[in-house]
């Protein structure tokens, strides 16, 4: 299984932000795929689209789209299963 953990490179050091990976000895090789973000998201960006999600919830409700059950029920009509008669 692989495991994401965060952290900051820095010249060629890198500063775990969080938990870093626990190794049995400091001497252990484990490999690794590092990706690099095109910036280091801020507290700013977060709470940004905290903001941008919170409009996007309070603009629609979930009742504006009609009763879910029978959008549903009507979508299944429109497809012919295949061993169910007419």
């Amino acid at each position: 299984m692989l495991s994401t953990y965060k952290a900051i490179l820095k010249g060629n050091q890198i500063i775990w932000q969080e938990k870093a990976p626990q190794t049995l000895s400091k001497e252990q090789e484990i490999c690794v795929h590092i990706t690099l973000l095109e910036e280091i998201p801020t507290q700013k960006q977060g709470a940004e689209m905290a903001s941008a999600l919170n409009r996007l919830a309070q603009q629609r409700e979930p009742n504006s789209f009609g009763d879910p059950v029978s959008w549903q029920r009507e979508t299944r009509k429109e497809n012919d299963l295949f061993g169910r008669g007419d």
